[in-house]
Parts: C-alpha cells; structure tokens; sequence
C-alpha cells in the first residue's frame, strides 16, 4: 500500500491525477495519469520502487542495531520483543524482495516502464515502447525457462538464486508468461502509435 501511495502521490506532485489504489492477492495497483512527458511520468514510477528502497535499509537497521538496544528495556523472550522482531525482519525482507520484483525490467512491473521511460526521453515514445516491449518480452520469457526449470541462476550481490534445473517453479513460470504477455501488449502498441502517425 505504502508502495502505491509513492506512485499516487508522486503522480499529483508532478500535476498529475491520482484517486485510486487497488489492492489484490498478487500486490496492487495505483491507477495514475501523469501529464504526458516523460519526466513526469519517470518521477510516478520511479517512487514506487524508492519507497522500497527507502524501507529496505530502515527496516534492516532496525533489525540489526535497534532490536539489540530494545533488548535493554524489553525482555527478549517475552511476546513483545517477539512480535517486534518478526515485524522488522519481515518488513526488511519483504521491502528488499519487492524493490528487487519491481526492477524486472518487464511489464507489468515498474522496471519495464523506468526503461520505457528512460528511452522515451532519447529516442522518443514510439520507438521506446518497441525497445522495451522487445525487451521485457525476452525477460519474460527468461523467467518461464527458470520457472520451468530447464536453467538456473544466481543473482550475484545479494546471492538470490532464480530457477533450479529440473525442478519446477510455476511461480516463476506466471510472473515471466505474464510479463511476456504484457511486454507483448507494448511491442503491439509502438506498432500502432506507428500507424496512427503516419496517417
């Protein structure tokens, strides 16, 4: 939710209209329109994901030096202590894995619109919606081959591993054929802004 507000208020910042957030199973959606360039839009995406990264490292030092100052006033085996311990470690993974999610450089996720958003202001919003329509589809399909199991990698750094040969992860499998199935949408759609201005 927290996220979503980074885009909705970002959003009415740069002039923008912003008055609705969904929440779902999978996550949720802020349903933006910034006005129609791409800073304005780049500054409404990208203050989803700095959210995260803002969290990520309060959360994390919470956990590493606060949690053993809280110790001093707080028994460390009482129900307390143990709730706001669990809350500052999940809240510090949860926001790195969802700053992580959101960089995939793919539609739906944030990552293929920076990209998009990027390119817009280099080689103009058509041919960015090809390039980062081609590319996020790829992606997408990099995923489903993890997720199927045929390949897998480490993402060095932070030492995440994606994928297992031979074993299936239809997780994996969803979030890439729903990337590709977007990145697709977009690659079709600089087709027909294509079109449109020719005419």
């Amino acid at each position: 939710l927290v996220h979503e507000f980074g885009h909705a208020l970002s959003c009415r910042a740069v002039g923008g209209e912003a008055s609705h957030i969904i929440l779902w199973p999978l996550g949720g959606i802020a349903f933006v329109q910034p006005p129609m360039n791409p800073w304005a839009w780049l500054v409404t995406t990208v203050c989803g994901p700095l959210v995260n990264a803002i969290l990520w490292p309060v959360f994390w030092a919470a956990t590493v030096y606060g949690l053993p100052e809280l110790a001093h006033w707080i028994a460390r085996d009482s129900l307390l202590f143990g709730i706001i311990q669990a809350s500052c470690f999940y809240l510090w993974r949860i926001n790195l894995l969802l700053l992580l999610f959101n960089l995939i450089p793919a539609y739906p996720m944030d990552g293929g619109r920076i990209l998009q958003e990027v390119l817009w202001l280099t080689i103009g919003y058509r041919r960015s919606l090809h390039v980062a329509g081609m590319i996020g589809t790829v992606c997408g399909a990099g995923f489903v081959v993890l997720g199927l199991g045929l390949a897998g990698i480490v993402i060095p750094v932070i030492n995440l591993p994606l994928g297992r040969q031979g074993h299936a992860d239809y997780i994996l499998v969803m979030i890439g054929a729903l990337a590709a199935f977007e990145s697709w949408g977009i690659y079709q759609r600089s087709r027909q802004v294509g079109e449109w201005q020719k005419r």
